[in-house]
């Protein structure tokens, strides 16, 4: 079944991040240097697995804390000399690519 687009967390903390895991999501951090990309990760991953998608602030991408808690590191294949996306247009990669892969990243909870 298809799920639905949710509540965006602006901020989340170790117990949501509990939550989301205990409800059986799977948390994907972007990470620019991920030698694993996006789409690959969602291609292994059983299509009925809702995905929590974490990101960084900019300039400083994931706190060590927060890296270490997802369950997976993931990146955007970028060409050329371009390092990293900013947040906001990394997300709408991200968001677009799970799309296309007929994915909606959803939530539970309040935020």
């Amino acid at each position: 079944s298809r799920r639905g687009w949710s509540r965006i967390w602006q901020r989340t903390n170790r117990r949501r991040r509990g939550i989301l895991r205990a409800s059986g999501f799977a948390c994907l951090g972007l990470e620019p240097a991920s030698p694993d990309s996006l789409a690959a990760a969602v291609a292994r991953m059983n299509a009925d697995k809702p995905i929590a998608l974490v990101l960084g602030a900019e300039g400083s991408g994931l706190r060590p804390g927060t890296r270490a808690n997802c369950d997976s590191l993931v990146s955007i294949p970028i060409r050329g000399d371009q390092g990293s996306l900013n947040v906001s247009a990394a997300s709408a990669v991200a968001l677009y690519e799970l799309r296309r892969r007929g994915r909606s990243p959803s939530s539970t909870g309040e935020a």
